[in-house]
Protein backbone atom coordinates (compact mmCIF):
# COMPACT_ATOMS: atom_id res chain seq x y z
CA UNK A 1 0.00 0.00 0.00
CA UNK A 2 1.90 2.79 -1.00
CA UNK A 3 1.07 6.26 1.40
CA UNK A 4 1.30 9.75 0.24
CA UNK A 5 3.82 12.28 1.69
CA UNK A 6 0.85 14.37 2.84
CA UNK A 7 -0.08 11.49 4.95
CA UNK A 8 3.39 10.45 6.36
CA UNK A 9 3.84 14.31 7.33
CA UNK A 10 -0.10 14.55 9.05
CA UNK A 11 1.02 11.43 10.81
CA UNK A 12 4.30 13.17 12.03
CA UNK A 13 2.74 16.13 13.27
CA UNK A 14 0.35 14.63 15.13
CA UNK A 15 2.70 12.32 16.48
CA UNK A 16 4.75 15.11 18.01
CA UNK A 17 1.63 17.13 19.21
CA UNK A 18 0.91 14.28 21.27
CA UNK A 19 4.57 13.69 22.45
CA UNK A 20 4.39 17.74 23.15
CA UNK A 21 1.66 17.27 25.70
CA UNK A 22 3.38 14.02 27.09
CA UNK A 23 6.59 16.29 27.67
CA UNK A 24 4.00 18.85 28.65
CA UNK A 25 2.65 16.82 31.46
CA UNK A 26 6.21 14.87 32.57
CA UNK A 27 7.49 18.48 33.07
CA UNK A 28 4.52 19.71 35.33
CA UNK A 29 4.77 16.37 36.87
CA UNK A 30 8.32 16.95 37.46
CA UNK A 31 8.20 20.09 38.86
CA UNK A 32 5.73 19.23 41.49
CA UNK A 33 6.24 21.50 44.69
CA UNK A 34 9.02 20.13 47.27
CA UNK A 35 8.57 19.84 50.86
CA UNK A 36 9.97 23.01 52.93
CA UNK A 37 13.57 22.95 54.16
CA UNK A 38 14.62 23.66 57.42
CA UNK A 39 11.64 22.83 59.60
CA UNK A 40 11.89 24.35 63.02
CA UNK A 41 9.96 25.03 66.22
CA UNK A 42 10.87 26.77 69.56
CA UNK A 43 9.27 27.93 72.65
CA UNK A 44 8.57 31.75 72.87
CA UNK A 45 6.83 33.76 74.83
CA UNK A 46 3.07 33.63 73.31
CA UNK A 47 3.33 29.93 72.53
CA UNK A 48 5.77 27.32 69.68
CA UNK A 49 6.96 29.33 66.64
CA UNK A 50 7.21 26.96 63.67
CA UNK A 51 9.37 28.61 61.03
CA UNK A 52 10.56 27.01 57.86
CA UNK A 53 12.31 27.91 54.26
CA UNK A 54 10.47 29.39 51.19
CA UNK A 55 9.09 26.66 48.32
CA UNK A 56 9.53 27.88 45.09
CA UNK A 57 6.42 27.94 43.41
CA UNK A 58 4.56 27.38 46.16
CA UNK A 59 1.21 29.85 46.92
CA UNK A 60 0.78 28.39 50.50
CA UNK A 61 1.72 26.37 53.58
CA UNK A 62 -0.11 24.22 55.65
CA UNK A 63 0.81 23.52 59.05
CA UNK A 64 -0.16 20.34 61.21
CA UNK A 65 0.16 20.19 64.64
CA UNK A 66 0.37 15.78 64.84
CA UNK A 67 -2.19 14.90 62.06
CA UNK A 68 -4.81 17.93 62.49
CA UNK A 69 -3.96 20.60 59.89
CA UNK A 70 -4.17 23.78 61.92
CA UNK A 71 -3.89 26.99 59.69
CA UNK A 72 -3.19 27.72 55.95
CA UNK A 73 -0.59 30.33 55.56
CA UNK A 74 1.31 32.45 53.24
CA UNK A 75 3.90 33.15 55.53
CA UNK A 76 6.87 30.94 56.20
CA UNK A 77 6.95 31.00 59.96
CA UNK A 78 3.21 30.25 62.69
CA UNK A 79 3.00 30.98 66.13
CA UNK A 80 0.45 28.22 67.76
CA UNK A 81 -0.72 29.57 71.04
CA UNK A 82 -3.09 26.66 71.91
CA UNK A 83 -0.60 24.99 73.37
CA UNK A 84 0.35 23.32 77.14
CA UNK A 85 2.97 23.43 79.61
CA UNK A 86 4.61 20.25 79.88
CA UNK A 87 2.97 18.86 76.88
CA UNK A 88 5.46 17.35 73.79
CA UNK A 89 3.99 18.56 70.26
CA UNK A 90 5.67 17.63 67.01
CA UNK A 91 4.67 19.95 63.99
CA UNK A 92 4.81 19.33 59.98
CA UNK A 93 4.37 21.62 56.87
CA UNK A 94 3.48 21.10 53.41
CA UNK A 95 3.59 23.66 50.22
CA UNK A 96 0.79 24.03 48.32
CA UNK A 97 -0.04 25.84 44.72
CA UNK A 98 -3.61 25.28 43.67
CA UNK A 99 -4.02 21.71 43.97
CA UNK A 100 -0.69 20.56 44.18
CA UNK A 101 0.42 19.47 47.47
CA UNK A 102 4.39 18.80 48.69
CA UNK A 103 5.09 16.46 51.28
CA UNK A 104 5.61 16.94 54.78
CA UNK A 105 8.55 17.87 56.32
CA UNK A 106 8.31 17.31 60.15
CA UNK A 107 10.03 19.50 62.89
CA UNK A 108 11.51 17.91 66.04
CA UNK A 109 9.77 16.94 68.63
CA UNK A 110 9.30 19.86 71.04
CA UNK A 111 7.97 20.09 75.25
CA UNK A 112 5.86 23.24 75.59
CA UNK A 113 7.71 25.17 78.02
CA UNK A 114 6.73 29.10 79.15
CA UNK A 115 9.11 31.48 79.57
CA UNK A 116 11.62 31.85 81.97
CA UNK A 117 11.46 34.33 84.03
CA UNK A 118 14.05 35.72 87.76
CA UNK A 119 11.63 35.58 90.24
CA UNK A 120 14.40 37.29 92.79
CA UNK A 121 17.95 38.82 92.28
CA UNK A 122 19.53 40.25 95.08
CA UNK A 123 22.89 41.21 96.47
CA UNK A 124 24.26 38.90 99.65
CA UNK A 125 26.99 38.53 101.35
CA UNK A 126 28.36 35.52 99.31
CA UNK A 127 27.82 37.38 96.06
CA UNK A 128 24.44 37.38 93.59
CA UNK A 129 21.85 35.19 94.68
CA UNK A 130 18.96 34.58 91.33
CA UNK A 131 15.85 32.82 91.90
CA UNK A 132 13.46 31.59 90.15
CA UNK A 133 10.21 29.80 89.51
CA UNK A 134 10.41 26.38 87.96
CA UNK A 135 9.09 25.16 84.80
CA UNK A 136 6.71 22.22 84.01
CA UNK A 137 8.40 19.81 81.80
CA UNK A 138 12.00 21.11 82.30
CA UNK A 139 14.33 18.89 84.14
CA UNK A 140 17.48 21.41 84.26
CA UNK A 141 18.06 25.10 84.17
CA UNK A 142 20.85 26.33 82.28
CA UNK A 143 22.39 29.95 83.46
CA UNK A 144 24.53 32.24 81.50
CA UNK A 145 26.45 35.52 82.19
CA UNK A 146 28.18 38.37 80.61
CA UNK A 147 29.31 41.87 80.92
CA UNK A 148 30.27 42.47 77.40
CA UNK A 149 30.39 40.46 74.31
CA UNK A 150 28.95 36.97 74.31
CA UNK A 151 27.39 34.70 76.85
CA UNK A 152 29.34 31.98 78.87
CA UNK A 153 27.49 29.05 80.75
CA UNK A 154 28.26 29.75 84.58
CA UNK A 155 25.81 26.44 85.92
CA UNK A 156 23.33 24.04 85.00
CA UNK A 157 21.32 22.94 87.85
CA UNK A 158 18.36 21.09 88.81
CA UNK A 159 17.73 23.71 91.41
CA UNK A 160 15.44 26.72 91.27
CA UNK A 161 18.31 29.12 92.51
CA UNK A 162 21.58 30.01 92.18
CA UNK A 163 24.60 32.44 94.09
CA UNK A 164 27.07 33.50 91.68
CA UNK A 165 30.11 34.24 93.82
CA UNK A 166 32.50 35.03 91.27
CA UNK A 167 31.47 38.70 91.00
CA UNK A 168 33.22 42.31 91.47
CA UNK A 169 31.82 45.03 93.62
CA UNK A 170 30.64 47.76 91.38
CA UNK A 171 30.36 45.92 87.87
CA UNK A 172 26.67 45.22 86.22
CA UNK A 173 26.50 41.34 85.16
CA UNK A 174 23.62 40.46 82.36
CA UNK A 175 22.37 36.69 83.29
CA UNK A 176 20.58 34.95 80.72
CA UNK A 177 18.33 31.98 82.40
CA UNK A 178 16.70 28.84 80.34
CA UNK A 179 14.54 25.94 81.39
CA UNK A 180 15.67 22.70 79.29
CA UNK A 181 13.94 19.42 78.65
CA UNK A 182 16.61 16.94 78.28
CA UNK A 183 14.73 14.36 76.29
CA UNK A 184 13.28 16.23 73.43
CA UNK A 185 15.98 18.56 73.67
CA UNK A 186 13.51 21.55 74.14
CA UNK A 187 14.54 24.76 75.44
CA UNK A 188 12.47 27.61 77.03
CA UNK A 189 12.11 31.44 75.84
CA UNK A 190 15.18 33.36 77.73
CA UNK A 191 14.99 35.22 80.50
CA UNK A 192 17.54 37.99 80.61
CA UNK A 193 18.29 40.59 83.71
CA UNK A 194 20.77 43.02 84.03
CA UNK A 195 22.03 43.74 87.88
CA UNK A 196 25.13 45.22 89.58
CA UNK A 197 26.80 42.70 91.90
CA UNK A 198 27.41 45.24 95.50
CA UNK A 199 29.64 44.06 98.21
CA UNK A 200 27.89 44.30 101.89
CA UNK A 201 28.47 47.36 103.38
CA UNK A 202 30.68 46.55 106.55
CA UNK A 203 32.16 48.68 109.99
CA UNK A 204 28.71 50.02 109.93
CA UNK A 205 28.68 52.01 113.66
CA UNK A 206 26.47 54.72 114.87
CA UNK A 207 27.07 57.26 117.94
CA UNK A 208 25.06 59.47 119.94
CA UNK A 209 26.65 63.01 119.58
CA UNK A 210 28.02 64.58 122.67
CA UNK A 211 26.29 67.22 121.41
CA UNK A 212 23.29 65.27 122.04
CA UNK A 213 21.63 66.37 118.58
CA UNK A 214 21.06 62.95 116.69
CA UNK A 215 22.28 59.53 116.19
CA UNK A 216 25.48 59.27 113.76
CA UNK A 217 26.52 57.01 111.73
CA UNK A 218 29.80 55.94 109.81
CA UNK A 219 30.37 52.88 107.85
CA UNK A 220 33.18 51.87 104.92
CA UNK A 221 33.45 52.61 101.22
CA UNK A 222 32.36 49.73 99.01
CA UNK A 223 33.72 49.92 95.64
CA UNK A 224 32.02 50.68 92.75
CA UNK A 225 28.97 52.21 94.90
CA UNK A 226 27.21 55.42 93.66
CA UNK A 227 25.31 56.23 96.68
CA UNK A 228 24.31 54.77 99.66
CA UNK A 229 20.59 54.37 101.59
CA UNK A 230 19.99 54.11 105.63
CA UNK A 231 17.48 52.37 106.55
CA UNK A 232 15.71 52.66 110.36
CA UNK A 233 13.25 50.60 112.41
CA UNK A 234 12.10 51.66 115.74
CA UNK A 235 11.11 49.75 118.38
CA UNK A 236 7.64 50.18 118.03
CA UNK A 237 7.24 49.68 114.09
CA UNK A 238 7.36 47.06 111.95
CA UNK A 239 10.27 46.81 109.38
CA UNK A 240 13.08 49.22 108.08
CA UNK A 241 11.77 52.63 106.31
CA UNK A 242 14.42 54.60 104.19
CA UNK A 243 15.19 57.92 106.54
CA UNK A 244 18.43 59.22 103.75
CA UNK A 245 20.49 58.45 100.21
CA UNK A 246 23.87 60.14 100.84
CA UNK A 247 26.51 60.59 98.79
CA UNK A 248 29.61 59.47 101.47
CA UNK A 249 30.07 57.20 104.28
CA UNK A 250 28.38 59.56 107.16
CA UNK A 251 24.99 60.01 108.51
CA UNK A 252 23.46 62.18 110.87
CA UNK A 253 19.98 60.91 112.18
CA UNK A 254 19.22 64.11 114.11
CA UNK A 255 15.81 63.06 114.61
CA UNK A 256 16.82 59.86 116.88
CA UNK A 257 17.54 62.45 120.08
CA UNK A 258 19.74 61.30 122.62
CA UNK A 259 17.44 61.77 125.44
CA UNK A 260 14.57 60.21 123.44
CA UNK A 261 13.72 56.89 125.35
CA UNK A 262 13.01 54.91 121.99
CA UNK A 263 15.70 51.66 120.76
CA UNK A 264 16.73 51.95 117.07
CA UNK A 265 17.81 49.27 114.55
CA UNK A 266 19.64 50.82 111.63
CA UNK A 267 20.98 49.10 108.02
CA UNK A 268 23.13 51.06 105.62
CA UNK A 269 22.82 49.50 102.06
CA UNK A 270 24.91 50.17 99.03
CA UNK A 271 23.96 51.57 95.98
CA UNK A 272 24.14 51.82 92.11
CA UNK A 273 21.69 51.56 88.90
CA UNK A 274 19.00 50.73 91.64
CA UNK A 275 20.29 47.71 92.87
CA UNK A 276 21.08 47.40 96.78
CA UNK A 277 23.96 45.92 98.49
CA UNK A 278 22.37 43.16 101.18
CA UNK A 279 21.59 44.55 104.39
CA UNK A 280 23.73 44.45 107.56
CA UNK A 281 21.91 45.46 110.26
CA UNK A 282 23.20 47.86 113.44
CA UNK A 283 21.51 48.14 116.35
CA UNK A 284 21.86 50.69 119.15
CA UNK A 285 19.42 51.30 121.88
CA UNK A 286 19.45 53.87 124.17
CA UNK A 287 17.02 52.33 126.20
CA UNK A 288 15.25 48.59 125.60
CA UNK A 289 12.20 47.89 125.80
CA UNK A 290 9.72 44.71 125.78
CA UNK A 291 11.01 42.88 122.78
CA UNK A 292 8.57 42.02 119.93
CA UNK A 293 7.29 38.46 121.61
CA UNK A 294 6.57 40.55 124.96
CA UNK A 295 9.97 39.66 127.09
CA UNK A 296 10.35 41.69 129.80
CA UNK A 297 13.99 42.03 129.54
CA UNK A 298 14.13 43.78 133.27
CA UNK A 299 14.53 42.27 136.28
CA UNK A 300 16.10 42.73 140.14
CA UNK A 301 17.95 40.73 141.85
CA UNK A 302 17.46 40.01 145.43
CA UNK A 303 19.51 43.12 146.18
CA UNK A 304 17.57 45.09 143.62
CA UNK A 305 20.38 45.41 141.39
CA UNK A 306 18.59 45.81 137.84
CA UNK A 307 19.40 43.28 135.07
CA UNK A 308 18.84 43.94 131.25
CA UNK A 309 18.80 41.28 128.99
CA UNK A 310 20.23 41.85 125.63
CA UNK A 311 20.29 39.55 122.71
CA UNK A 312 22.76 39.84 119.86
CA UNK A 313 24.17 38.20 116.45
CA UNK A 314 27.62 38.49 116.31
CA UNK A 315 29.26 41.77 114.86
CA UNK A 316 26.31 43.26 116.07
CA UNK A 317 27.09 47.08 117.73
CA UNK A 318 25.31 48.59 120.85
CA UNK A 319 25.55 52.00 122.08
CA UNK A 320 23.23 52.09 125.86
CA UNK A 321 22.81 55.89 125.64
CA UNK A 322 26.27 56.53 124.68
CA UNK A 323 25.54 60.66 124.93
CA UNK A 324 24.22 60.36 128.53
CA UNK A 325 27.29 57.63 129.76
CA UNK A 326 29.83 60.11 128.63
CA UNK A 327 28.05 63.27 129.87
CA UNK A 328 27.94 61.02 133.54
CA UNK A 329 31.19 60.02 133.00
CA UNK A 330 33.21 63.56 132.91
CA UNK A 331 31.53 63.93 136.66
CA UNK A 332 33.13 61.11 137.77
CA UNK A 333 29.00 59.53 137.83
CA UNK A 334 29.70 56.63 135.77
CA UNK A 335 31.59 53.17 135.74
CA UNK A 336 31.17 50.42 133.51
CA UNK A 337 33.56 47.24 132.67
CA UNK A 338 32.88 43.74 131.56
CA UNK A 339 32.72 40.96 134.50
CA UNK A 340 31.94 37.87 132.34
CA UNK A 341 32.90 37.29 128.83
CA UNK A 342 35.54 39.71 127.69
CA UNK A 343 36.31 37.25 125.00
CA UNK A 344 32.49 37.69 123.81
CA UNK A 345 32.14 41.19 123.76
CA UNK A 346 34.18 44.06 123.75
CA UNK A 347 33.94 47.45 125.60
CA UNK A 348 35.00 51.30 124.87
CA UNK A 349 33.45 54.26 125.55
CA UNK A 350 30.16 53.05 126.20
CA UNK A 351 30.02 50.90 123.13
CA UNK A 352 29.47 47.22 123.28
CA UNK A 353 30.64 45.07 120.35
CA UNK A 354 29.61 41.33 119.72
CA UNK A 355 32.62 39.81 119.00
CA UNK A 356 31.51 35.45 118.92
CA UNK A 357 28.91 33.21 120.13
CA UNK A 358 28.52 33.24 124.08
CA UNK A 359 27.12 35.32 127.01
CA UNK A 360 28.78 38.08 128.84
CA UNK A 361 27.89 39.86 131.64
CA UNK A 362 28.67 44.37 131.83
CA UNK A 363 28.53 46.15 135.32
CA UNK A 364 27.43 49.62 135.26
CA UNK A 365 27.52 51.94 138.36
CA UNK A 366 26.27 55.34 138.93
CA UNK A 367 26.34 57.96 141.48
CA UNK A 368 23.45 59.14 143.56
CA UNK A 369 23.17 62.01 141.08
CA UNK A 370 23.20 60.00 138.25
CA UNK A 371 20.93 57.63 139.72
CA UNK A 372 18.02 60.72 139.70
CA UNK A 373 19.23 61.83 136.26
CA UNK A 374 18.19 58.92 134.71
CA UNK A 375 15.21 58.52 136.57
CA UNK A 376 14.33 61.61 135.86
CA UNK A 377 15.06 61.18 132.04
CA UNK A 378 13.01 57.78 131.76
CA UNK A 379 9.80 59.17 131.87
CA UNK A 380 8.15 56.26 132.39
CA UNK A 381 9.18 54.37 129.68
CA UNK A 382 11.07 51.75 131.18
CA UNK A 383 11.39 50.69 134.72
CA UNK A 384 13.17 53.36 136.78
CA UNK A 385 16.16 52.31 138.51
CA UNK A 386 16.21 52.30 142.10
CA UNK A 387 20.10 50.91 142.94
CA UNK A 388 22.91 51.98 141.57
CA UNK A 389 24.26 49.24 139.88
CA UNK A 390 23.00 47.52 136.53
CA UNK A 391 24.18 44.83 135.49
CA UNK A 392 23.82 43.93 131.40
CA UNK A 393 23.37 40.29 130.35
CA UNK A 394 24.54 39.58 127.14
CA UNK A 395 23.78 36.39 124.81
CA UNK A 396 25.59 36.90 121.68
CA UNK A 397 24.49 34.33 118.40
Amino acid sequence: MKISKKVICTALAVIMALSAVAVGGFSASAASLKAPKSVKSQNIVNGIKITWSKVSKATGYQVFRGSKKIITTKSTSYTDAVVKAGKNYVYKVKAVNGKKVSPAKKAKKITRMNMMLFSNIENTKNGVKLTWSGRKGADKYVLYRKTTGSYKKITSTTAKSYTDKNVVSGTKYTYKLTAVASKTKSEAYRGVESFVALDTVSNVTARQNLSMDGITLNWSTVKGAASYAVYRQKCTEDGYKKIATVKGTTYNDKSAAAMNPTAYAYTVVAVKDSCESAKTTMKLAPYVPKDGNGENRYYYDNKHDAHIKLYFNTGDVYAEGKALADFLSLGGMYEEKIVEGEDVVALENSVITAKKAGTAVIKITVSDAALNLVNGLANNSVTALSNNTVYLEITVK
